[in-house]
């Protein structure tokens, strides 16, 4: 990977008509192969423990549950909530 910031978000978000067709998990699956292909060891995201829907997105894109971080993403009211780690690995 070029020097520089090694991180990427936010993760995909689809409105309610492209919902259910395969789009988020299309883009999700996409980055990370991307991402594998051009040397990064690595590449993962987090869900909010209450969000099914992105969990099973990360799912269907390739990743494995990893755990559930404490306190790892903050909300706009200024509150933070538990996440679903989630993690693909560089074959090899």
């Amino acid at each position: 990977m070029p020097p520089g910031p090694r991180k990427l978000g936010p993760g995909p978000c689809t409105g309610a008509r492209a919902r259910g067709r395969g789009y988020a998990v299309e883009a999700a699956a996409a980055l990370a192969e991307w991402a594998l292909s051009h040397d990064a060891p690595r590449v993962h995201l987090f869900t909010d423990v209450a969000n099914t829907a992105s969990q099973r997105v990360a799912e269907r894109a390739g990743f494995r549950r990893e755990g559930v971080v404490r306190r790892c993403l903050d909300q706009r009211d200024g509150a933070w909530t538990d996440a679903v780690l989630f993690g693909r690995v560089r074959a090899g």
